[in-house]
């Protein structure tokens, strides 16, 4: 059953990094959860955690494509899979060698989406923008530290986004 959940975790991170919108790799995710929940001790622990982590991920660039964002931010808030306080960096840097590799693949664009959400949310409502400027140095330190290599792209794009902040 493990080799059954990281294949299906490995197509849902395709398909979020990919933006696919069939959901293929979604629906498929989440009818094997529901196996992995109905039929206890069918696969390791740590196999369903991915798997759920990347369905809530999922979610999340769902609602952040039909910009339902702050429904995206409580899912982040509530998955605590990103540093969001600069004091949480380090904890957060310590234990990214537990990292599954799907999650690795998906990281770059999570990051990116939730540095696009603080920017529109410092221009909605300035007066939490030191909150939401503490987020996005999180995150910026966070990218910085970690020993993963983003796109150029994506990399460049954040600090393009870090000006906004400072």
């Amino acid at each position: 059953m493990d080799d059954s959940i990281r294949l299906a975790c490995d197509g849902l991170a395709k398909e979020m990094t990919q933006h696919i919108d069939d959901g293929e790799a979604r629906k498929l995710a989440i009818w094997l959860a529901g196996i992995c929940k109905r039929s206890a001790g069918v696969s390791t622990l740590e196999a369903q955690s991915n798997l759920y982590l990347l369905i809530d991920l999922s979610t999340f660039f769902q609602y952040y494509h039909a910009e339902k964002f702050e429904a995206c931010m409580e899912i982040i808030k509530k998955l605590k899979c990103l540093p969001l306080d600069p004091d949480e960096v380090q904890a957060f840097v310590s234990t990214f060698y537990m990292v599954s590799d799907q999650m690795r693949l998906v990281l770059p664009d999570l990051c990116m989406a939730v540095m696009k959400l603080i920017l529109e949310e410092v221009t909605r409502r300035s007066e939490a923008s030191d909150d939401l400027r503490l987020r996005a140095k999180a995150i910026i330190l966070y990218v910085g530290m970690i020993p993963y290599r983003f796109p150029s792209q994506i990399s460049s794009q954040i600090l393009q986004l870090e000006n906004y902040f400072d």
